[in-house]
C-alpha cells in the first residue's frame, strides 16, 4: 500500500510541475496515454473501462489491483480534454455526477 501512496504522490507532483497546454488541438481518445503503477496487470485498456474506472463504477484493474483513479486539477484544459474524449462530460456535468454520487450514498 505504502507504493502505491508513494506512486500516487509522485503522480500528483508531476502533474502540478507540467506546463498549462495552450490548446488540446486534434483531440483523439487514442492519444490518451494511462499512468499505472507498475504492480497494474494491464498493458491496454478502452475508454469504457478507463470511464468506469474514472467514475469508480469499477474498483479494480482487470488482474484485480484497486485502481486509485488521479485526475488533474479543476479548469485544467488537460482535465478539460480527458473528460470530453474520456467521461463523455463537461466540468459542470463531472461536477453534478459526483454530487449525484454523494447524494445515493448518504
Amino acid at each position: 500500500m505504502q507504493k502505491i501512496k508513494n506512486f500516487s504522490l509522485l503522480l500528483l507532483l508531476s502533474a502540478a510541475l507540467l506546463p498549462e497546454p495552450t490548446a488540446a488541438e486534434n483531440e483523439n481518445p487514442n492519444d490518451i496515454i494511462v499512468i499505472a503503477n507498475y504492480n497494474v496487470p494491464v498493458d491496454e485498456i478502452s475508454i469504457k473501462e478507463l470511464k468506469a474506472i474514472f467514475l469508480k463504477k469499477k474498483k479494480t484493474w482487470s488482474g484485480g489491483v484497486e485502481a486509485l483513479p488521479i485526475n488533474a486539477k479543476e479548469n485544467y484544459p488537460l482535465r478539460e480534454a480527458f473528460q470530453r474524449l474520456v467521461l463523455g462530460m463537461s466540468s459542470e456535468e463531472e461536477e453534478r455526477y459526483w454530487i449525484k454520487q454523494k447524494i445515493e450514498i448518504a
